[in-house]
């Protein structure tokens, strides 16, 4: 895949009221739109022999165990079927169907790698069905197949799928195929479920044990094939549900969809609550939602698009997109490896003062369809869907909003986030606004305090002002000085007037006694977020840093994968953070640059000097899961650049010249020149 970061290849986005996707708002979209049917795939041809299915069972439920790298790393699918297996499964009453594949290596002896096969559980063993070979589970044919062999040849009163694996949300979709390298997008979904049995007898739930799969646009595709959704706004931890709700099923096989979300749901957020006081990393979210109310929710989105679209063709960019940037995200990253998945409920709230009717209509809609929801202690603002908003990664969305548009669904909507992103995209407002960062000189007081002041039209386009740390490494001839990064973070306060206050007191942040750099991502009043730049085992990550009453300096509550730069593929859906493990090796990295001292005050970034644009750090080992630790540590001496980053509200990021400092201990302390 492709794209520019030319404002010009915005235009390439088709305009809603041309788009294949635009409908009459009155006919609800959610039950209007299908899709291209496939021939499904004969699976049942392939069996040829099978222990009797049983003549009167309550559920017959689909597994697509898609083992992915999760398997292959670290057997998390092999835990699953023998958890499945120890459940009490009641396979008289329960039809347990296991389509498994998608994994170059097994950590059970029984399902054959960079195959698909089929099983059912039986007494709680495995009886396999048939094997299929090499497949692809982004072919809808395979899916479809799969289901058409349930329904023929265990047929049952109720129906229910449970997709097992990566998930990456509405644009990126789920059931990462480890061999292929291909997910499983929605618009392929749809057409595999609208080939199915399920078009003419819906499943009573769709459910995703997979991470941020808990979206409208997923509701939406799945309410013309199933009453019940149950997922997860967020990513999900490795272990993923706990499968003794079939324990629970067998005893009561008359159990609606949204009763089993529920009983999952109890024991999910319950057992990685327990876990919170050892494993600060864990977050979990889940909810329950009756896809029979979603057209009503589509109804009010779309409402609600309309007015938030009006209001941005008025000149309204700046505040869209700084209630977007404060509303609640999952698995955000602040760059250009975010998901751009915002809470639909805290997205309505930010902007409740500007469309109180249409925002009000939206959450009483929701309010109806979520039946059940929690999460664990540390998350705040999950109210049951995500919708996808087009932010952070912005010139993603040149690939995104294509994707986007063939799912299909909410064409006001899509209309919003097509015009948005091309403003986003677009030339810079701030600079139209008459924003001069050459012209802006912090001044520093005697006790440490940075200050410079923006009229009131630059701060209507600023989105937020960051902190720049530098640490002068190395004077190099003709008046340049190597230097690498410490801190870029939000920790300024902004006066009414546009006045920007910040002050160094002296301390950096260590990571066991290592000088770090640290990027603040967010602060909520769930707590600060960050990331430390390093490379673990070879490979360039984030540390994410989480902060909180408990964790005032941060805790390391995992690491992400560096996105690549100008990489031709989606990104590979996740399932939670990589955990540090004993053994792991890490060596932290800083940006670094040449800087050039005008009169010994101020500085200035040689983007002209070839500069190596990283430096890395000594290498060392984990020694165990608690050894990593984060502390405020007082500053080397030394000399320091420290400057500002105005972020605009397209994300442009100007920065100011920087001023001079010199740090010293003497008898009274920290000394600054």
């Amino acid at each position: 895949m492709n794209f520019s970061s030319s404002p010009e290849n915005i235009s390439s986005y088709p305009s809603a009221q041309t788009s294949a996707a635009f409908v009459s708002k009155e006919i609800p979209v959610a039950q209007q739109q299908t899709a291209y049917p496939v021939t499904p795939l004969d699976i049942a041809g392939k069996i040829d022999r099978a222990a009797p299915a049983s003549k009167d069972a309550g559920y017959t439920i689909f597994m697509v165990l898609n083992g992915s790298d999760l398997e292959t790393q670290n057997g998390f699918a092999s835990d699953d079927i023998l958890e499945i297996l120890k459940s009490r499964l009641d396979s008289d009453k329960i039809n347990f169907l296991i389509l498994a594949g998608g994994t170059l290596e097994w950590k059970n002896p029984l399902m054959p790698d960079r195959e698909y096969a089929v099983y059912r559980v039986i007494d709680g063993a495995l009886e396999t069905l048939c094997n299929l070979g090499k497949q692809d589970l982004s072919n809808p044919a395979l899916l479809a197949g799969f289901l058409d062999l349930g329904y023929r040849m265990y047929p049952a009163k109720r129906y229910g799928l449970i997709f097992w694996d990566h998930g990456g949300g509405a644009v990126i979709g789920c059931g990462y195929d480890e061999i292929s390298q291909k997910s499983l997008l929605l618009p392929q979904f749809e057409m595999a479920l609208a080939s199915s049995k399920a078009a003419e007898e819906p499943l009573e739930f769709i459910g995703f044990d997979a991470c941020m799969m808990a979206n409208l646009e997923t509701a939406c595709v799945c309410s013309r094939y199933a009453h019940y959704l149950i997922a997860s706004e967020e990513l999900e931890p490795g272990s993923g549900w706990d499968y003794s709700f079939l324990s629970v099923l067998s005893q009561n096989p008359e159990m609606t969809g949204g009763e089993i979300g529920c009983s999952i749901g109890e024991a999910y957020i319950s057992y990685y609550n327990s876990l919170f006081g050892r494993m600060a990393s864990v977050r979990a979210t889940i909810s329950v939602t009756d896809l029979q109310k979603i057209p009503a929710v589509v109804q009010a989105v779309e409402d609600f698009a309309e007015a938030a679209n009006q209001k941005l063709l008025a000149g309204g960019y700046n505040r869209l997109a700084k209630a977007r940037g404060h509303t609640m995200d999952f698995a955000g990253t602040g760059g250009e490896d975010d998901y751009d998945l915002v809470d639909l409920v805290d997205l309505c709230q930010q902007l409740s003062q500007d469309f109180p009717n249409e925002s009000a209509a939206v959450m009483n809609a929701m309010k109806e369809a979520v039946t059940f929801r929690d999460n664990t202690q540390n998350v705040k603002n999950a109210n049951g869907l995500t919708v996808y908003f087009p932010f952070y990664a912005k010139l993603s969305s040149y690939e995104y909003i294509p994707i986007y548009e063939r799912i299909n669904v909410l064409p006001h909507y899509t209309e919003l986030i097509v015009n948005f992103a091309r403003i986003l995209n677009g030339e810079s407002i701030a600079v139209s606004s008459g924003l001069d960062p050459s012209a802006i000189l912090p001044k520093r007081s005697s006790d440490g305090v940075f200050t410079f002041r923006l009229s009131q039209e630059e701060m209507d386009s600023i989105y937020t002002v960051r902190l720049s740390l530098w640490k002068v490494m190395e004077d190099i001839k003709n008046g340049f000085s190597y230097c690498i990064q410490l801190e870029e973070s939000e920790n300024v306060s902004i006066d009414k007037d546009g006045t920007i206050h910040a002050r160094f007191d002296g301390y950096q942040t260590t990571l066991n006694g290592r000088l770090c750099c640290i990027y603040e991502i967010s602060a909520n009043d769930q707590g600060d977020r960050y990331y430390i730049p390093a490379v673990l085992n070879g490979r360039d990550v984030r540390l994410m840093v989480q902060c909180s009453e408990k964790y005032p300096n941060g805790v390391i509550i995992g690491a992400a994968l560096e996105a690549e730069k100008n990489s031709l593929q989606l990104p590979v859906p996740q399932r939670e953070l990589i955990p540090i493990q004993k053994g792991d090796r890490i060596r932290l990295r800083y940006p670094s640059e040449l800087f050039s001292l005008n009169d010994g005050t101020s500085a200035e970034g040689g983007s002209s000097i070839n500069a190596p644009g990283r430096y890395e750090g000594e290498e060392w080992n984990v020694k165990g899961d608690s050894d990593l630790k984060l502390e405020k540590s007082p500053a080397d001496e030394g000399e320091y650049l420290y400057g500002f980053i105005l972020v605009d509200t397209q994300l442009n990021e100007f920065t100011t010249d920087f001023l001079w400092m010199k740090l010293s201990y003497d008898g009274s302390g920290l000394g600054i020149a």
